[in-house]
């Protein structure tokens, strides 16, 4: 392979009376990218949009109809991604918490288009996927105040695990502890101003992409490991 390689393609969709101006338009891309090259912020947002587009495809109907035809197939079972999604909130509820019946967290469901574009600006992997679910601790319904950060992972971990088991992929996106960037996701998305309401992270889901199917990856290290005393 040669490190000073790639590969540009442009792809353009015209009818027969474009032709002239769309090939007049792609010169002058080309010229551009000639002259200017590619800054590092451009390089850098194609590659997030490629891994993103990769991992989750955009939730293509194809992907979708992978999806349900191996569920039929092999389960004889077949489910809406919404009810998918209820799986999921399920499941992020049944996490364990600090204090039984005063766990924090309440659940945005967002796939509205344009949200999803504006949050992006912000964490970019969230712009493509077909759905987001932001989680939101309410710190006045927890009992111990100063740990609803806990609370709140535990929750997305149910919920990261319950997409895989579910056949989907699922990408956990942080939002706190940064505070600035708490305030700029909750204005979005209409959080009102309470300093008892604190968005915590955004899980994106989606159906893989073939060839990005969900696959156990063996983490285990043994040398992290002590006993008694370290």
């Amino acid at each position: 392979s040669f490190s000073d390689t790639g590969l540009l393609h442009i792809y353009a969709a015209m009818n027969e009376q474009q032709f002239g101006k769309v090939t007049e338009l792609i010169y002058g891309i080309i010229d551009d990218l000639n002259k200017k090259g590619v800054t590092s912020e451009e390089l850098n947002n194609a590659k997030k949009q490629t891994v993103v587009e990769m991992s989750i495809n955009r939730d293509s109907s194809a992907s979708r109809m992978s999806a349900n035809a191996k569920n039929v197939i092999y389960d004889a079972v077949w489910e809406t991604f919404d009810e998918k999604i209820e799986k999921i909130l399920k499941a992020g509820m049944q996490a364990p918490g600090s204090r039984l019946g005063a766990e924090p967290w309440e659940f945005l469901i967002i796939k509205n288009k344009e949200t999803l574009a504006k949050i992006g600006e912000i964490k970019p992997r969230v712009t493509n996927a077909p759905v987001a679910i932001l989680l939101i601790a309410n710190i006045e319904r927890s009992f111990y105040k100063l740990v609803w950060q806990q609370d709140m992972s535990a929750a997305a971990e149910n919920m990261l695990l319950e997409a895989v088991n579910l056949g989907l992929g699922g990408l956990w996106n942080g939002v706190a502890p940064e505070e600035e960037r708490m305030d700029a996701i909750g204005e979005i998305v209409g959080l009102p101003k309470d300093d008892n309401l604190k968005p915590f992270c955004i899980i994106t889901l989606g159906y893989p992409a073939d060839g990005w199917e969900n696959k156990f990856m063996d983490k285990f290290d043994e040398s992290r490991i002590h006993y008694e005393t370290y």
